[in-house]
């Protein structure tokens, strides 16, 4: 329920009250948002949503039904408020700016949250309900200056933890901590020695460094379950599977779409549950990244499972003959289709990689079904081959995933050795 501000100077003492008793920023921010009477919002500097307040769940703007829904602004929004004077002058100026938010259509206050000089992020009011008043802007920026306190109080401790966490995770890839020291630095940091875990290695898709502190905000405010560090020029975040399969449906789908939107890939190693695995998962989630870029190119998100064909063929490259690992019937498939004009083999491989459907493999291929069963038949007779082997199946998948690893490496080759 609102309540009308009869007296400003009251509403502020209510608003201390509310800072000194410690009862947490959301508190605070729901109190500020009952006096104003408008929608209320704010984020720390990396643009990640700390609260946002008075904001319905079928709100229709789209910037506050994104951050009232993935916690986070959409990037087009902060990329119109970095251009913006009025929003820079908001970091300066002595009090709430008044100013008419373009891109959500929307008037607003905004106002930085800093406290001691030291600025945190910035706060909204939205008009929406009622019109903006003057004793609104004197409220609001009371409340900035005790939700910048609030926040300075309680990042203190996370930052701590933060960088504890990270200086044990870079020690522990590094090979720096064992035994009893590993399990004391584990424990400082508030780290369980032995839990199912999985572990994202994030990065820029075009190599380039990324906005650290944005990305770790952001995904930890998707991935509740996950903790983010900065290892090298890579986010690490160690995700707590908590009994679950990686991420939820619509948590997987909000990560998804986050790493989209700000040009990054995620790799995923396996699953482990004692930490002294962390060097093998970073290991994985590299390399579900490199190869799933190298053979797919189909992110943001690779997936260790995805690649494990793949994978073997890296650690064997240089050390056998891969096509050893082949089913011989592909090279006589192959072999066929040379002398006699045929598409055998490429109707094979569509056929397997569809499950064993005709109508998908027709459909990829850009065919009639008949044309694949019949296909599929003179292969039985030719070469006594048997689709519902399921093991002859699995074989002619894995047949194909080596030669097509072998195609991608022999081309790389070719062009590392081109003339420049």
């Amino acid at each position: 329920m609102n309540e009308k501000i009869s007296n400003t100077k009251e509403a502020s003492l209510r608003l201390y009250e509310k800072l000194v008793s410690g009862a947490g920023l959301e508190a605070l921010a729901s109190l500020a948002q009952q006096l104003l009477g408008n929608p209320l919002l704010a984020a720390d500097k990396s643009c990640r949503v700390l609260f946002n307040s008075g904001f319905s769940a079928e709100e229709e703007n789209p910037v506050w039904r994104t951050a009232h829904e993935a916690g986070y602004y959409p990037p087009e929004y902060l990329e119109a408020l970095a251009n913006d004077p009025l929003y820079q002058a908001a970091f300066t100026a002595r009090e709430p700016v008044l100013m008419e938010d373009r891109f959500s259509g929307c008037r607003c206050l905004l106002f930085r949250l800093a406290c001691g000089g030291a600025v945190s992020g910035f706060a909204q009011l939205v008009e929406l309900r009622r019109p903006i008043t003057p004793a609104d802007r004197e409220l609001f920026a009371v409340f900035c200056r005790a939700a910048g306190t609030a926040i300075s109080s309680s990042r203190a401790a996370e930052n701590e933890d933060r960088r504890s966490s990270g200086y044990v995770l870079a020690e522990l890839l590094n090979g720096n901590l064992h035994g009893d020291r590993l399990r004391q630095m584990l424990s400082a940091a508030h780290i369980e020695p032995k839990k199912p875990r999985c572990l994202f290695v994030i990065e820029k898709e075009d190599g380039e460094r990324m906005y650290t502190e944005y990305v770790t905000a952001s995904a930890e405010a998707i991935v509740h379950h996950g903790k983010g560090t900065v290892y090298g020029n890579r986010l690490l975040f160690l995700v707590d599977l908590e009994g679950q399969l990686l991420l939820a449906p619509r948590e997987r789908q909000r990560f998804k779409e986050f790493l989209g939107e700000n040009g990054l890939i995620c790799g995923s190693s396996g699953r482990f549950e004692n930490m002294n695995q962390l060097p093998t998962a970073y290991r994985q989630a590299v390399t579900a990244s490199r190869l799933g870029r190298q053979m797919e190119n189909r992110g943001p998100m690779y997936y260790l499972w995805e690649y494990t064909t793949y994978q073997m063929c890296d650690l064997l490259y240089d050390r056998c003959e891969l096509m050893e690992f082949c089913n011989p019937l592909i090279m006589d498939i192959k072999r066929y289709d040379r002398e006699n004009g045929t598409g055998f083999l490429r109707t094979l491989e569509e056929y397997v990689r569809s499950g064993g459907s005709p109508v998908r493999a027709a459909a990829s291929l850009g065919i009639h079904r008949n044309t694949v069963d019949y296909r599929i038949s003179r292969m039985r007779e030719l070469f006594d081959l048997d689709v519902t082997d399921q093991n002859l199946i699995y074989s002619f998948r894995q047949s194909f995933q080596i030669l097509y690893y072998l195609e991608k490496n022999e081309r790389q080759e070719e062009e590392t050795r081109l003339p420049l």
